[in-house]
């Protein structure tokens, strides 16, 4: 038997609502967050693997080896 509906049990219901629209948001935010920082992170390495790949042919013509 389901119990009526009382003010009180309006009330919880509406605030478990709202508090789940939070924590999806708050969710959304933090996935959001971290791709960003993947990406930035990603773009960082392979700048840095750029510039030593560089730096290693810059090594080798310097030794006569290219």
């Amino acid at each position: 038997m389901v119990a009526p509906p009382t003010k009180t049990n309006l009330k919880r219901e509406t605030n478990e609502h709202k508090r789940d629209e939070i924590e999806r948001i708050g969710l959304k935010m933090m996935m959001s967050r971290v791709v960003t920082h993947a990406a930035h992170v990603f773009r960082i390495e392979s700048r840095e693997s750029e510039s030593t790949k560089v730096v290693r042919a810059s090594r080798l013509s310097f030794h006569g080896l290219s």
